[in-house]
């Protein structure tokens, strides 16, 4: 059959001809199509994609924009939940002072455990978990220890303290600066006698407060996007900064005692991750800084009346 007695329009009429290369036939390059350039489709670089910046979310820019934004939103947690602990701290000696009590001392460290750890941390925790639709129990596993977890609180505790003391001994030997000696530890040693009173405070407010806003909350965040070890690790280094304004001493001297204060930061970490369960480095936090205090109540009253805390 020779050319002229194809039927006209036939797909076939010509296999090389021009009627086969439409821009709707079926493997071309149809801007709406599947395989297409299609501004708009799955694997382009679509300018309103989800991250919001124009750019692939598999570029480098756009994976370094949203670990920014990551860190940056903690880091303004950690500054709202001062924030808000300040203010209560306010409210409080306010309303004692109302009330016609001298607040000495003492009783701002009190005040401070009650307003800071008590109700900043927690209030702030607690916001951000409404704010981000996150179901507590869910996103921070909560349940009552098992004897094993119990000795792991004691075992944990004693190795954060010791590992602290090691690390200590080193980067003073290596740095010659001691660390910079913390305010509520100072009044501790030079009242002793509150010790007492003020262990249900650590156990009660001290230890689930920080750890709640630090290991619940950053940590648990950091976990979603990369991993446990790194979540570890960041909220550490979150951890041990924030106790700035309670050191007093030198620069220098803050740099050492903000290094060693991530050792124990890492124990609790790794216990709640180990446990997944936020009880666990709540009561090992309570306990290691309840030692602390007890060590220098015991060596107020008992020893040369000479002691070093670094706690909180």
């Amino acid at each position: 059959m020779d050319d002229s007695d194809r039927p006209d329009g036939d797909p076939d009429a010509d296999p090389n001809g021009s009627e086969d290369v439409g821009w709707a036939d079926e493997p071309g390059s149809d801007l709406a199509d599947e395989t297409g350039s299609d501004w708009d489709d799955e694997t382009g670089s679509d300018w309103d994609d989800e991250s919001g910046l124009g750019i692939d979310e598999t570029g480098g820019q756009s994976d370094l924009w949203g670990h920014a934004r990551t860190i940056a939103s903690m880091l303004g947690l950690v500054v709202v939940a001062f924030v808000m602990g300040l203010l209560a701290i306010v409210v409080i000696s306010v309303g004692l002072i109302v009330a016609g009590v001298e607040v000495t001392e003492t009783d701002s460290l009190f005040v401070s455990l009650v307003g800071l750890q008590g109700i900043g941390f927690p209030l702030t925790a607690y916001g951000y978990l409404r704010y981000t639709d996150r179901e507590f129990q869910q996103f921070i596993p909560t349940r009552r220890p098992s004897l094993k977890e119990l000795g792991l609180v004691v075992g944990s505790a004693i190795g954060a303290l010791v590992l602290f003391l090691i690390t200590a001994s080193i980067l003073v030997t290596l740095l010659g600066t001691e660390p910079a000696a913390n305010s509520g530890g100072e009044t501790v040693r030079e009242n002793p006698e509150i010790v007492p009173f003020l262990l249900p405070f650590v156990f009660l407010f001290n230890g689930p407060g920080e750890e709640l806003l630090f290991r619940g909350v950053i940590q648990g965040r950091f976990r979603e996007d990369y991993g446990a070890p790194a979540a570890i690790v960041l909220a550490s280094l979150m951890f041990a900064p924030a106790h700035i304004l309670s050191l007093v001493g030198s620069p220098q001297a803050a740099a050492v005692t903000i290094s060693l204060l991530t050792v124990p930061s890492l124990v609790f970490g790794a216990v709640y991750e180990y446990t997944d369960n936020f009880t666990v480095p709540a009561l090992v936090h309570g306990l290691y800084n309840s030692i602390l205090f007890g060590s220098v109540y015991l060596v107020s009253v008992y020893g040369d009346g000479t002691a070093e805390l670094i706690v909180f």
